[in-house]
C-alpha cells in the first residue's frame, strides 16, 4: 500500500526533465555564465512546498486508513477461511457423508441419488460461499473504498512532487531540495542523483 505506484523514472519521463531543471551552479560557473538565482522565499516556490507537505500528510493518513482496513478484512477472512477449510476437508471426496445427511424418510436408491447430487454440488456451493463472504467482508471493512481514497491522495501527492521538480530555477538550495525529494520518494538505485546533491551541498 505504501509502495508508490509511480517509479522515479515514470516521474522523470512525465516531466521530460531538461538538464536545466537539475543543473548544478558549479557547472554554470565553470562556463563563466552568470545565473540569477530564484530566491527560496518566492511565494510561488513556498506555495509548492506547502502543497507537497499537505498532500504528503494526506496520502500518509489515507495509506494508514487503507492498511488498517485491509488488516481488519484479512483477519476476518482468515477466521472465516479456517472454518471454511475445515468443512471442505471434512466433506470433500466423501460422498457417503452427503448420503448419510439425507432425510431419514429417504431410502435406497432415492437416498443415494439425492446424496450424490448434493455431493456433486458441494464444490460449487463452497466456492460461492467463499466468494460471497469475501465480498461481504470487503464491503464491511471498506477495503475498496479506502484503497480508492488512498489512490487519489497518492496521485495528488505525486502531482505536487512533479510541480516542485518542474519549478524552473538554478538556485542551489532549490535544486538541492528537488534532489532530496526525488531521493526520498523514489530512491537513487542507479546512483545518479546523490553525486549531484554532493556537488551542490557537500552532503555525502
Amino acid at each position: 500500500m505504501n509502495e508508490l505506484h509511480s517509479s522515479r523514472r515514470e516521474v522523470m519521463r512525465a516531466l521530460i526533465i531538461a538538464p536545466s531543471l537539475i543543473a548544478t551552479p558549479v557547472a554554470s560557473a565553470a562556463t563563466g555564465l552568470v545565473c540569477t538565482p530564484t530566491t527560496t522565499q518566492d511565494p510561488a516556490w513556498l506555495a509548492l512546498l506547502e502543497d507537497e507537505r499537505r498532500t504528503a500528510a494526506a496520502a500518509k493518513q489515507a495509506g494508514k486508513a487503507a492498511d488498517d482496513a485491509f488488516g481488519r478484512f484479512s483477519n476476518a477472512r482468515a477466521s472465516f477461511m479456517e472454518g471454511w477449510q475445515a468443512e471442505w476437508d471434512d466433506k470433500h471426496g466423501k460422498p457417503y457423508k452427503f448420503i448419510d445427511a439425507r432425510p431419514a424418510h429417504e431410502e435406497g436408491d432415492c437416498r443415494i441419488n439425492a446424496g450424490m447430487v448434493d455431493y456433486n454440488a458441494f464444490p460449487k456451493l463452497m466456492k460461492a460461499k467463499r466468494d460471497q463472504t469475501t465480498a461481504a467482508l470487503n464491503s464491511q471493512y471498506r477495503v475498496a473504498e479506502t484503497e480508492e481514497v488512498w489512490s487519489v491522495a497518492h496521485d495528488t501527492h505525486i502531482a505536487a512532487i512533479k510541480a516542485i521538480i518542474a519549478y524552473p530555477s538554478r538556485d542551489p538550495d532549490i535544486i538541492a531540495h528537488k534532489l532530496r525529494l526525488l531521493i526520498d520518494q523514489f530512491g537513487d538505485d542507479e546512483g545518479d542523483f546523490a553525486p549531484l546533491l554532493t556537488s551542490i551541498t557537500g552532503e555525502a
